[in-house]
C-alpha cells in the first residue's frame, strides 16, 4: 500500500469529532488491554488532552494519510 501524503495532527489541535474518535479507540478492547487504566471516561480523556497544552515534555499526534485521493486514519 502506498501513501501519497502523511499528515500529523497535534492532539492539542483536535476537533471534537477526532477527540471522540480517539476516546473510542482508547477504550476499545484491544487498546484498553494494553493500558494501566483499562477504561477511562470521557471527562478523564478530555482532561488528559487539555493537560497536553501545558506539558512541553509530551507530544501526541494522530497520523492520517491520503491514498489515491482517499483519507485514511493510520494511528496514534
Amino acid at each position: 500500500m502506498r501513501y501519497e501524503t502523511a499528515i500529523l495532527i497535534d492532539f492539542i489541535k483536535l476537533n471534537s469529532e477526532l477527540k471522540r474518535l480517539i476516546f473510542e479507540w482508547r477504550n476499545s478492547k484491544f487498546v484498553a488491554s494494553k493500558m494501566v487504566n483499562k477504561r477511562i471516561n470521557l471527562k478523564q480523556h478530555l482532561n488528559f488532552l487539555k493537560s497536553l497544552s501545558h506539558d512541553k515534555t509530551r507530544k501526541y499526534y494522530l497520523i492520517t494519510a491520503v491514498m489515491g485521493g482517499c483519507d485514511a486514519m493510520l494511528g496514534l
